[in-house]
């Protein structure tokens, strides 16, 4: 809570001294927004599964540390406290789009070039979970959400995205657990994850270049991301 006060008082000072950032305006999800976001965090989700349980199989070590993390932050097991899934589920993904969304990315891509910025970016989130497993597939999914800030210039978008990743993915990996004893059903879903990210990224693509007809840049005001 206090790391959303304080992330969320920086960027309104910063659009305040008249620099531009990114906005936060709901009006972003209207349409097919929320139902395209949900499809593309199922699909995000079951490739960062695949992508975890391989770092698991070749380092034994590191995925027993993480699993040891998650009992010990009482986010494994069937007993997860009400807090706990609060702090996952929402606050989170809050605190952690403003710090690296719309604070992190926005000064890196003054800088740099998309794809520098990003990686640099996704990097940073990371290594922010202080451990080799999450670090890897949290990059997976910072390069995801760097360029949903990208396309639509709205933090909104990637909190929700964000809420929605990490709140199924208990779910999905009940899921998926049904594919390992088959490699061609295993391999079969990891094509399909993918092919259904991909035509994800592409449809949010469409939707938001739709709302000015043109290419959204990360310099552009708030006004005339969502109402040029």
């Amino acid at each position: 809570v206090i790391g959303i006060l304080v992330f969320g008082f920086m960027i309104k000072a910063i659009k305040a001294n008249g620099n531009y950032g990114y906005s936060f305006k709901a009006s972003a999800l209207r349409g097919w927004m929320i139902p395209v976001l949900l499809l593309l965090s199922l699909a995000v989700q079951a490739v960062t599964e695949y992508v975890m349980n391989f770092t698991i199989i070749i380092m034994p070590n590191a995925g027993q540390e993480y699993l040891d993390l998650m009992e010990q932050a009482g986010l494994a097991g069937d007993d997860i406290s009400l807090i706990m899934l609060i702090y996952a589920g929402i606050l989170g993904p809050i605190v952690e789009e403003l710090a690296f969304r719309g604070l992190s990315f926005r000064y890196l891509r003054g800088a740099f070039g998309f794809w520098t910025a990003n990686i640099i970016q996704a990097a940073m989130f990371g290594f922010f979970h202080m451990n080799l497993i999450q670090g890897i597939y949290t990059f997976v999914v910072g390069l995801i959400l760097g360029y949903l800030a990208e396309k639509s210039g709205n933090i909104t978008i990637c909190i929700v995205f964000h809420i929605f990743f990490n709140t199924i993915a208990g779910y999905i990996t009940i899921l998926l657990e049904k594919t390992y004893i088959n490699p061609f059903v295993y391999g079969l879903s990891l094509l399909l994850s993918l092919c259904v990210t991909y035509l994800g990224l592409i449809i949010f693509s469409n939707i938001v270049t739709k709302w000015k007809g043109q290419r959204i840049d990360h310099l552009v005001s708030d006004d005339d991301i969502l109402n040029r």
